[in-house]
């Protein structure tokens, strides 16, 4: 899909040219992942469509001389947004379920792992927090500076969720890695994020302290006066 516009913008979930883009770019970049492995059906049809319009998800798209290029997706509430969204467009999930479910039966398993990765991450609050779930660049525009400073399109992404984030007065953000992924470490690492090793599992914690972060804008603005 293209567009005429250039830059980070938020997915308007009633534009069905940006829903398709953002399904198209996450099947692509993250293939194993459980919105992916439910198929399109269900990402265009409830999980960027219903859960954005909800306010449950928040999703950025990257344009790039008229095409889609990147994508961001993070949410306010780590704790409750899969269920929540379950709750509230439970109907529109049993209409599509049929053509989401029958032929592929495993995809209802896939569902249920979103649904119990809901409940370990309301778990796991300690503070005010966003979660940063999934975010993806092409290849070939990963390495590329989009403006002078030498700001690429992966970093321009993050720097516009933890901004979303910060405007809604949010005390971190946190995520996770894989801990063989060495690339992604690397980059977290050099966007500020802190690196913790929970002693167990696949994934490594990714931490943002937007306070720490707002407590040093804030001191060096009374530093300025």
């Amino acid at each position: 899909m293209s567009t005429a516009a250039t830059g980070v913008m938020r997915l308007n979930p009633d534009d069905p040219d940006q829903v398709d883009a953002i399904a198209q770019l996450h099947t692509e970049l993250l293939p194993w992942s459980i919105p992916a492995r439910l198929g399109h059906h269900f990402m265009t049809r409830f999980y960027f469509t219903n859960l954005a319009a909800s306010d449950l998800i928040s999703c950025d798209l990257y344009a790039h001389e008229g095409k889609y290029v990147g994508f961001n997706v993070f949410t306010k509430y780590p704790g409750s947004f899969m269920r929540e969204g379950i709750r509230r467009h439970f109907f529109t999930l049993c209409r599509i379920s049929a053509r989401i479910f029958a032929s592929v039966p495993r995809r209802l398993a896939a569902l249920l792992g979103m649904v119990q990765k809901d409940a370990w991450l309301r778990a796991d609050q300690s503070v005010r927090a966003g979660y940063w779930l999934t975010f993806g660049v092409l290849e070939s525009y990963r390495r590329m500076k989009i403006d002078e400073r030498g700001m690429r399109v992966s970093t321009a992404l993050v720097q516009a969720m933890l901004d979303y984030f910060r405007e809604e007065g949010f005390n971190r953000v946190d995520g996770g890695v894989e801990r063989n992924n060495k690339s992604a470490i690397f980059f977290y690492h050099a966007c500020g994020f802190t690196i913790r090793d929970p002693g167990s599992g696949d994934d490594l914690r990714i931490h943002y302290d937007l306070a720490q972060d707002r407590s040093e804008i804030e001191s060096s603005t009374r530093g300025n006066q």
